[in-house]
């Protein structure tokens, strides 16, 4: 939540991420996916390393850059998403700064309150 101070009254608005925790995927670096292939500081030899590249780079690569895909999908939403939310933000700045009496104003932001519940106590 963020305090908007506007017309000498302070209250609250809802930021776009209120709600929703964002969980954008991290895409490993190269050097981590061949560290995860090869162990480090082994005994292989320079064939056995290399044959285990050809083996299982290739389906490090694929689930790297499926992992690049979704992040920026991830990345694409939420900035398209935040985006929304601050036009929303702007209109009900607007709203509220065209409202003429603070009691108007006051009645407004009744309005937009959200009930708490309390999900552990049954009745």
């Amino acid at each position: 939540m963020q305090t908007c101070r506007l017309l000498c009254l302070q209250f609250l608005l809802n930021t776009p991420f209120d709600h929703q925790p964002i969980a954008v995927p991290s895409v490993p670096t190269a050097r981590s996916v061949i560290e995860d292939i090869i162990p480090p500081k082994s005994e292989l030899s320079r064939v056995d390393e290399v044959g285990l590249l050809l083996k299982h780079l290739p389906a490090a690569c694929d689930k790297a850059k499926q992992l690049q895909h979704d992040a920026q999908y991830a990345s694409r939403y939420y900035r398209a998403r935040f985006n929304r939310g601050t036009q929303l933000q702007l209109k009900h700045a607007t709203h509220i700064a065209a409202l003429s009496s603070p009691a108007e104003v006051q009645q407004w932001a009744r309005s937009r309150l959200y009930p708490i519940s309390n999900p552990f106590q049954c009745k």
